[in-house]
């Protein structure tokens, strides 16, 4: 899904002619190219934002995934399903 994303957005940002050597001239690093491609047609500003909200974006997801573990292990050890120590 990404790499057929990353494809569509390419061919329309550098033009599908032009993929390749664009691909070629980032080293083929999908972690970056869509940032290149915003700071390149929307400016460095709309790019910068767009990485703080995705690290802010992974910080909540691992506070959230971390939140259910603690709930359902919580649950658990009051139900007697696992150790009371986990409580």
């Amino acid at each position: 899904m990404q790499i057929g994303l990353l494809g569509l957005l390419g061919g329309a940002a550098a033009g599908v002619d032009k993929l390749i050597p664009t691909l070629t001239a980032v080293n083929y690093d999908p972690t970056t190219y869509l940032f290149d491609i915003v700071g390149r047609y929307a400016g460095g500003t709309i790019a910068n934002i767009m990485g703080i909200l995705f690290v802010t974006s992974i910080f909540a997801a691992v506070s959230a995934f971390h939140i259910y573990i603690a709930r359902y292990t919580y649950v658990w050890a009051v139900k007697a399903c696992c150790r009371q120590t986990l409580a």
